[in-house]
């Protein structure tokens, strides 16, 4: 019997190499130290997924607990897997770490045991880049002095926005990105500080830059005013803690800190005293006057949270998670004012300006709030809402302010943890919104490739959908609110259940782009317009009705009669057809228009039919005889914006900043009712009362009375206006922004 003989070419495919050798050895002897040594070497991210700014904490006790057996063991963290460690060797169990970008994170640990290092241990997160308002970051939120508003930061600008008003003022816009910001406490201006050192005072109601500082070579990170807003206090990333002047924005101190030094800063009440709470388990205090640290209070195991100064004795107050414990304490008095629980199951800690209120959320959607002053438990509610803001506490009302992973901002009443107002946020930058025809529900659709279904009486999110990998410009219930139809790409078209959230069908249009996808008449039909061509689709029977050539060339616009028997459709010809449905002829043309259909209505009654062209023309037609019943064709006055009351008696029409009322069959001029400093682009009748609503390009909307031509209510928000069937919520966007009204309740109308 042969035995093939395995030559050393054979046996040995490589160049065998001695260093690499050993190098494997040793690694393999670096691996087996490491389980000799370290037992239950891992930490654990919490959460595993949170926004730009969200505290996530590392948790490595189980780690800690498991190796007490005589040698110190202690761990260092690289937070962006970027080969250099941001932290050193600790001995602390939980650390807490924010980011300032978003993305998929790289978290990488290693462990020391005596002279021992351990292996990396790498764990993943996620860090969403947030709430966003329009197309900008949400980073942080606080409450002026009065609590009639909340001025929102956002990384490149900041916004005034009412509570009970919503009326919005663009305080400032930005090249740089913003880190942090903070309002006197009298009120008198706002500070902002920026990733590039730079601290700006603003006037919160003009808008008025009132002074720039450059403060610090890096980002500011900390920021606090003194109550009679005469210093400031900033602590950057160059390490330095500085005291300026806020009438020059002189410096009159700075000190050198550690790296990561800070946790928390505050000042006290009389302006003589600051406070620091550090990562090293120590709260340290100093003059505000000199800068001179005075006095060092250190905590076994503990982590700073937070510190503030109390109104009631200026006394010190800080929260500080020591081991399973969290603990809000008096430093001074050394005592404990309230226990929030487990720190382990604790997302945020925080107390008021004031230190007379404390909140703690948890994981479980809870949020309970403290009477510090008399030591007793206000409130514990649930909240859909996930995270609290850094300073979420109003000064002069009960309300705390949350944010959620539904991209909204909520405010609370913290006596009984009742919601007071709700303000919709879509995630990426709005392109489309629609009333349910039915309910008091609102479809919000953005950038971010997602329809959201909000309920207007509980502020929440009660369904999401999928649009694919396009922005939905376009939304359409049916007439019984049971389906929406939007685009789900340019050839595509989606059709949901509502009742059910379920899919119901994809309807292909393979030769054109889709444009405009709308529900007429009280059935189940579409209508769907493309470039080229346009086509009625039957829901139920699945099947397209009708499909028209249009104009022979690109179809611009195009309106369903609301009794669903015609068609009317405008291309590059500038003529108006008449589709018969039944039969898909062209009943009738329609002549007069000297420019393409830009927009058509047909009035609920199918008595009229009006256009306005690109150019601003503008043109009312009898839909049975086609006769031009009158026009407006003067380049002076170019149409921007129309609507037709609902008993089709009135036209309203925008001459560019001016609103005008129209007698509908004859064309008389019923008179100027008002303006508005800018283009007027949206106008909308309500459906119930003698009113109109118009929205412009000077971001405001206006409400106005028919019977004596008065202003009843300006609110911020323009360019889009719409009103729910009932007429109970009006709905406005500006710039990516949507905000649903409720006219009665909120604008104090009577309807």
């Amino acid at each position: 019997m042969s035995q093939q003989i395995t030559t050393p070419a054979q046996r040995f495919t490589g160049k065998f190499n001695l260093d690499s050798e050993r190098r494997s050895l040793r690694r393999g002897l670096e691996h087996s130290n490491t389980l000799m040594h370290f037992k239950n070497l891992d930490f654990f991210p919490f959460p595993e997924a949170g926004y730009i700014n969200t505290e996530f904490a590392f948790n490595a006790r189980n780690f800690f607990q498991s190796n007490h057996d005589g040698l110190p063991v202690s761990v260092r963290y690289d937070f962006e897997n970027s080969g250099s460690w941001q932290t050193d060797f600790m001995a602390e169990p939980i650390i807490y770490h924010k980011y300032l970008t978003g993305g998929r994170k790289i978290v990488n640990m290693q462990a020391k045991k005596g002279a021992i290092f351990s292996e990396v241990v790498t764990r993943e997160i996620y860090v969403r880049e947030g709430l966003r308002i329009g197309e900008s970051l949400l980073s942080d939120i606080v409450f002026t002095p009065d609590a009639s508003s909340m001025v929102i930061l956002s990384s490149s600008r900041i916004k005034i926005l009412g509570i009970e008003t919503g009326d919005t003022l663009l305080v400032g816009g930005y090249e740089e990105d913003i880190s942090v910001m903070k309002m006197a406490g009298n009120g008198s201006f706002l500070a902002t500080g920026t990733h590039h050192g730079t601290i700006k005072l603003w006037h919160p109601v003009t808008g008025e830059c009132l002074n720039v500082i450059k403060a610090h070579d890096g980002g500011v990170l900390f920021l606090e005013i003194s109550h009679d807003g005469n210093r400031i206090v900033s602590y950057g990333t160059d390490s330095q803690l500085c005291s300026w002047h806020s009438d020059n924005g002189t410096l009159a101190w700075k000190m050198e800190l550690g790296r990561s030094f800070i946790k928390s800063l505050a000042l006290s009440g009389d302006g003589k005293e600051f406070a620091i709470g550090s990562e090293l388990k120590t709260i340290f205090t100093g003059s505000l006057v000199t800068g001179e640290i005075e006095h060092k209070y250190e905590y076994d195991n503990s982590w700073i949270d937070k510190v503030v100064y109390s109104t009631a004795g200026n006394r010190l107050l800080a929260t500080i998670r020591n081991g399973d414990v969290a603990r809000i304490i008096d430093v001074g008095h050394q005592l404990t004012l309230a226990e929030p629980g487990n720190s382990d199951q604790i997302l945020n800690m925080s107390m008021s300006a004031s230190g007379q209120i404390a909140m703690a959320a948890t994981k479980d959607h809870r949020v309970k709030v403290w009477d510090l002053t008399k030591g007793q438990l206000i409130c514990d509610f649930y909240s859909a809402d996930d995270w609290i803001f850094n300073d979420p506490f109003s000064p002069a009302q009960p309300y705390i302010a949350c944010r959620g992973w539904d991209n909204s901002i909520k405010v609370y009443d913290y006596r009984n943890g009742s919601c007071y107002a709700i303000f919709l946020m879509p995630e990426g930058y709005l392109k489309a919104s629609e009333f349910h025809p039915k309910r008091k529900m609102v479809a919000v659709g953005g950038t971010d490739n997602k329809i959201k279904l909000w309920n207007l009486a509980t502020g929440e999110v009660e369904s999401s959908y999928d649009t694919g990998y396009v922005w939905p410009k376009t939304i359409s219930f049916s007439a019984d609110g049971n389906q929406m139809a939007f685009p789900s790409d340019e050839k595509t078209v989606q059709i949901w259940q509502i009742d059910t959230v379920t899919f119901n069908r994809e309807v292909c249009m393979p030769e054109d782009r889709i444009k405009q996808v709308c529900y007429q008449g009280k059935g189940e039909v579409i209508l769907i317009r493309g470039e080229h061509t346009l086509s009625i689709y039957d829901v139920e029977s699945d099947r397209f009705l009708q499909s028209f050539e249009g104009n022979n060339k690109i179809i611009k616009s195009a309106a369903m009669s609301p009794d669903g028997k015609f068609l009317i459709s405008c291309g590059l010809d500038f003529g108006l057809k008449l589709w018969n449905l039944t039969d898909g002829t062209v009943y009738r043309d329609y002549a007069g228009l000297t420019a393409m259909a830009s927009e058509i209505k047909i009035s609920e009654d199918n008595h009229f039919i009006l256009c306005r062209s690109e150019i601003g023309q503008f043109a009312v037609w009898d839909l049975a005889t086609g006769r031009l019943l009158w026009t407006i064709s003067n380049p002076q006055q170019k149409i921007t914006a129309f609507a037709i009351s609902n008993d089709g008696l009135m036209i309203a029409t925008a001459i560019r900043n001016d609103l005008y009322i129209w007698a509908t069959v004859t064309g008389n001029s019923l008179g100027l009712i008002g303006s508005h400093d800018q283009t007027i682009t949206a106008i909308a009748f309500h459906p119930k009362s003698k009113m109109v609503a118009t929205g412009g390009l000077d971001n405001l909307t206006k409400l106005w009375s028919l019977a004596d031509q008065t202003v009843l209510a300006t609110i911020k928000g323009g360019a889009s206006v719409k009103i729910s069937a009932d007429g109970v919520y009006l709905m406005n966007g500006f710039g990516g922004e949507l905000r649903i009204w409720n006219i009665h309740d909120e604008l104090r109308i009577n309807c």
